[in-house]
Protein backbone atom coordinates (compact mmCIF):
# COMPACT_ATOMS: atom_id res chain seq x y z
CA UNK A 1 0.00 0.00 0.00
CA UNK A 2 2.79 2.41 0.83
CA UNK A 3 4.33 1.95 -2.61
CA UNK A 4 0.94 2.47 -4.26
CA UNK A 5 0.36 5.75 -2.44
CA UNK A 6 3.88 6.96 -3.21
CA UNK A 7 3.71 5.91 -6.85
CA UNK A 8 0.35 7.58 -7.36
CA UNK A 9 1.61 10.80 -5.74
CA UNK A 10 -1.83 11.52 -4.31
CA UNK A 11 -0.55 14.69 -2.65
CA UNK A 12 1.59 17.47 -4.07
CA UNK A 13 5.28 17.26 -3.30
CA UNK A 14 7.76 14.44 -3.35
CA UNK A 15 6.78 10.79 -3.50
CA UNK A 16 7.89 10.32 0.11
CA UNK A 17 5.64 13.21 1.18
CA UNK A 18 2.76 11.38 -0.50
CA UNK A 19 3.08 8.74 2.18
CA UNK A 20 4.37 10.57 5.26
CA UNK A 21 1.95 13.50 5.23
CA UNK A 22 -1.27 11.45 5.26
CA UNK A 23 0.22 8.72 7.45
CA UNK A 24 1.11 11.29 10.09
CA UNK A 25 -2.45 12.59 10.15
CA UNK A 26 -5.13 10.18 8.91
CA UNK A 27 -3.68 7.22 7.01
CA UNK A 28 -2.56 4.12 8.91
CA UNK A 29 -0.41 1.58 7.07
CA UNK A 30 1.35 -1.28 8.77
CA UNK A 31 1.08 -4.23 11.10
CA UNK A 32 -1.78 -4.92 13.47
CA UNK A 33 0.47 -3.79 16.35
CA UNK A 34 0.99 -0.44 14.64
CA UNK A 35 -2.77 -0.09 14.00
CA UNK A 36 -3.44 -0.86 17.66
CA UNK A 37 -0.88 1.75 18.74
CA UNK A 38 -2.23 4.45 16.39
CA UNK A 39 -5.90 3.83 17.25
CA UNK A 40 -5.01 3.74 20.94
CA UNK A 41 -3.38 7.15 20.53
CA UNK A 42 -6.48 8.50 18.82
CA UNK A 43 -8.69 7.18 21.60
CA UNK A 44 -6.43 8.67 24.29
CA UNK A 45 -6.25 12.10 22.62
CA UNK A 46 -9.72 12.56 21.16
CA UNK A 47 -11.95 10.06 22.98
CA UNK A 48 -14.19 9.56 19.92
CA UNK A 49 -17.49 7.76 20.16
CA UNK A 50 -16.93 6.29 16.70
CA UNK A 51 -13.97 5.62 14.41
CA UNK A 52 -14.58 5.10 10.70
CA UNK A 53 -12.24 2.67 8.95
CA UNK A 54 -12.12 2.46 5.17
CA UNK A 55 -10.81 -0.82 3.80
CA UNK A 56 -11.64 -0.35 0.15
CA UNK A 57 -10.98 2.33 -2.46
CA UNK A 58 -13.71 3.51 -4.80
CA UNK A 59 -13.66 2.13 -8.31
CA UNK A 60 -12.59 4.34 -11.16
CA UNK A 61 -13.51 4.49 -14.81
CA UNK A 62 -10.17 2.75 -15.48
CA UNK A 63 -10.44 -0.10 -13.04
CA UNK A 64 -12.05 -1.99 -10.20
CA UNK A 65 -12.23 -1.20 -6.54
CA UNK A 66 -9.28 -2.41 -4.52
CA UNK A 67 -9.11 -4.70 -2.73
CA UNK A 68 -11.84 -6.97 -4.04
CA UNK A 69 -15.03 -7.48 -2.03
CA UNK A 70 -13.78 -10.88 -0.81
CA UNK A 71 -10.41 -9.41 0.20
CA UNK A 72 -12.21 -6.57 2.01
CA UNK A 73 -14.18 -9.08 4.08
CA UNK A 74 -10.93 -10.86 4.97
CA UNK A 75 -9.42 -7.52 6.05
CA UNK A 76 -12.44 -6.75 8.24
CA UNK A 77 -12.30 -10.18 9.89
CA UNK A 78 -8.56 -9.88 10.53
CA UNK A 79 -8.97 -6.33 11.83
CA UNK A 80 -11.52 -7.60 14.35
CA UNK A 81 -9.30 -10.48 15.48
CA UNK A 82 -6.03 -8.59 15.67
CA UNK A 83 -6.92 -4.96 16.47
CA UNK A 84 -10.44 -4.39 17.79
CA UNK A 85 -10.06 -7.02 20.49
CA UNK A 86 -7.61 -4.67 22.24
CA UNK A 87 -10.35 -2.06 22.66
CA UNK A 88 -13.28 -4.17 23.75
CA UNK A 89 -14.17 -3.58 27.39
Amino acid sequence: MTNFVANQAVLPGSASDSVTIPEDSWLILGSSDYWTERIGGIIDRIRPEWICIRTRTPGTADGPRNPSFTESLEVIERFGREVIRHFQH
